[in-house]
């Protein structure tokens, strides 16, 4: 498990996260101990000196052990090995894997000392396996590796009714805390994460923890929370009594979590928990037109599955928004009755104008054809800021129009790519969603080229021909680069109308597209940026509420939004009281995009998101419309 930093990509730097859970194993030889090929007989165990590892440093089976049958993988220390020599037994449980034939993990060391690494094919291990054959290292290696410089990975093992603690002490304001929790497949476990003031208050039993940055009944999840007031934390991992968490076993459990600062194109990345009735509002400030914001929107699953507004506007307009009467939102970038699924989503829009904006996460009845969940959803949200002109490698990252657009049925968006020359190159990128009652996945588009003479004719209705060897025909999905071979000016355009010969029918309902435009050109624009979808009016009555609390976090000093005793939700330190007292820890989870009226669910569809570090488990892409 690695520390995450949230940032955008394509779609299809996206794709191979969903082998997260699968690692690919390198090559043995980059290991610092190397173990493949290795028999391990009947009866018999094979061991590696590790020699002398100091306290802090990992243990790290990053690249994984996968053997022929199961086995027993026993982290040892010196004393340890010694008696287990003799017949011992005992062994670091929180740094061993018993019983498996596919071992990955990491482990950070607690003491110095001289450590050893057993794999073990006996039945000298209580509980472990025993094969009854030969048993062959197939593939894996291991590496130790130095201390986190501000942060914790590790492995536990939590028995029914135990808890395991960490201190990641003082964190700075405006500093964010990253979190990536694995475990059990199909297990859950609570995380409570606790400021000083509460650890006395929380560890005799009182239900007492910040509810913005901890996640309960959860597993294979990652998030951010952002600190609004410098505290020292403690992060609890608990499997029972408390929380929602539900297990009579035992369970292995991942957890990395490290302390950095807001990176220069992060706009924010944290979690909140909003109550039913009640928004999260988080300012922007001052965008340019041509500003391109990357939105990751996750959150936590529940049932039946949470539903908020995702509403970008003009800070003004939020301001009218909650005071009652029409408000007015971007259309394109907006989302209503977003429905948590239980993975994240992501999307890119280009600003059109300058201005001061804001994003509503409302879960309140309002606006008047919007969604009302009912009760308390624990959201997270990161926007990040202008990535790709950032420059994140000139080989593989190219500045262009990033966005994404609503089409009603029959209609297009058309990009003017410039003059371009010969051997200059231009790419598009289109992921596509059909709002309309069919099987969206199967619904296809058409991406068509022109010169500036037939874009001409096309959009005022003429039958035109596009460019075919530039063009993608009858596609759900669309990547292609174009070397010019005659100098011309150029159109890109996504068509959601019936295509040419050979192109697709366009099968009645509207549609979302997600994209990335570039072209050698230098300057991409849109003439549709600025359509009728571009602000659409929401009617508010002002029935939403909004707690006197910071927007990254309910933590006013020295206290958290915390459950009290009785299952009302509670404020301490210098926060106001929330807009509800159901009792839930609040359930969430997440998905979303944008376009007109309609509550379909499509399919694939969100463009542009990556982990620079480590990359996201899956996507989604199951969406309701503006």
């Amino acid at each position: 498990m690695k520390a995450h930093i949230p940032v955008m990509l394509g779609i299809l730097m996206i794709l191979p996260t969903l082998l997260v859970f699968i690692p690919v194993t390198q090559a043995s030889t980059y290991n610092d101990f190397n173990i493949e090929d290795i028999i391990i007989k009947d009866g018999e165990y094979h061991v590696i000196d590790l020699g002398t590892i100091d306290a802090g440093m990992r243990f790290d089976l990053d690249d994984s052990i996968s053997t022929s049958e199961d086995i027993d993988a026993l982290l040892m220390d010196n004393s340890q090995y010694q008696s287990w020599k003799n017949g011992g037994s005992d062994y670091i449980r929180d740094g061993s894997s018993i019983d498996a034939d596919f071992i990955w993990y990491t482990y950070t060391i607690q003491a110095t000392d001289h450590y050893w690494y057993v794999l073990e094919n006996s039945d000298q291990t209580p509980n472990g396996a025993n094969a009854g054959e030969d048993v062959t290292v197939e593939d894996g290696g291991i590496d130790i590796l130095d201390a986190l410089d501000n942060g914790i990975e590790t492995q536990v093992i939590l028995d029914p009714d135990t808890h395991a603690s960490f201190d990641i002490g003082t964190v700075n304001a405006g500093d964010i805390i990253d979190f990536d929790l694995d475990c059990s497949f199909v297990k859950e476990i609570d995380v409570f994460v606790v400021s000083s003031a509460n650890i006395g208050s929380f560890e005799s039993g009182s239900d007492t923890w910040n509810r913005n940055a901890s996640y309960l009944n959860e597993c294979h999840v990652m998030w951010s929370y952002q600190v609004e007031v410098t505290d020292s934390w403690t992060v609890y991992l608990e499997n029972g009594p408390r929380g929602e968490a539900e297990t009579e076993e035992s369970l292995d459990v991942g957890i990395s979590i490290s302390v950095r600062s807001i990176e220069g194109n992060e706009l924010i990345s944290t979690s909140r928990m909003i109550d039913a009735g009640g928004a999260w509002r988080v300012d922007l400030g001052d965008l340019s037109a041509g500003d391109s914001l990357g939105f990751v929107f996750d959150g936590k699953m529940g049932y039946p599955a949470p539903e908020v507004d995702f509403l970008i506007m003009e800070s003004s307009q939020v301001d009218t928004y909650l005071s009652g009467g029409d408000a007015v939102i971007l259309g394109h970038a907006s989302v209503l009755n977003y429905t948590f699924s239980g993975l994240l989503d992501t999307w890119d829009y280009r600003i059109a104008r300058d201005g001061t904006y804001s994003i509503l996460v409302d879960n309140s009845v309002e606006p008047q054809d919007g969604t009302s969940h009912g009760s308390a959803v624990h959201v997270s949200l990161s926007v990040l800021r202008n990535l790709w002109s950032a420059g994140l490698g000139e080989n593989w990252v190219e500045t262009g129009y990033v966005s994404r657009h609503y089409v009603e049925e029959g209609g297009f968006v058309s990009f003017d790519l410039g003059d371009l020359g010969v051997n200059d190159r231009f790419t598009y990128m289109v992921f596509a969603e059909k709002h309309a009652s069919s099987f969206s996945i199967a619904s296809k588009f058409d991406v068509l080229v022109f010169n500036d003479a037939s874009y001409q004719k096309y959009k005022n209705g003429e039958n035109v021909s596009p460019i075919a060897e530039l063009s993608s025909l009858d596609e759900m999905f669309s990547s292609e680069s174009h070397t010019i071979t005659e100098s011309d000016h150029y159109w890109v355009v996504i068509d959601a109308a019936d295509g040419p010969e050979g192109g697709a029918d366009a099968e009645g309902g509207a549609w979302t597209f997600d994209f990335r435009i570039t072209s050698d050109s230098g300057s991409i624009s849109s003439p549709q940026a600025e359509d009728t979808w571009y602000e659409i009016t929401k009617t508010s009555s002002g029935n939403v509420s909004i707690p006197d609390a910071p927007i990254a976090g309910d933590d006013g000093g020295d206290g958290c939004w915390c459950r009290s005793d009785s299952g009302a939700y509670v404020g301490t330190g210098n926060t106001g009281s929330s807009s509800s007292n159901n009792g839930e820890e609040g359930n969430s989870g997440g998905e979303g995009n944008s376009g007109g009226d309609s509550d379909e669910t499509p399919g694939f569809g969100a463009l542009m998101t990556l982990s620079a570090i480590s990359l996201v488990a899956f996507i989604r892409r199951k969406r309701c419309t503006v």
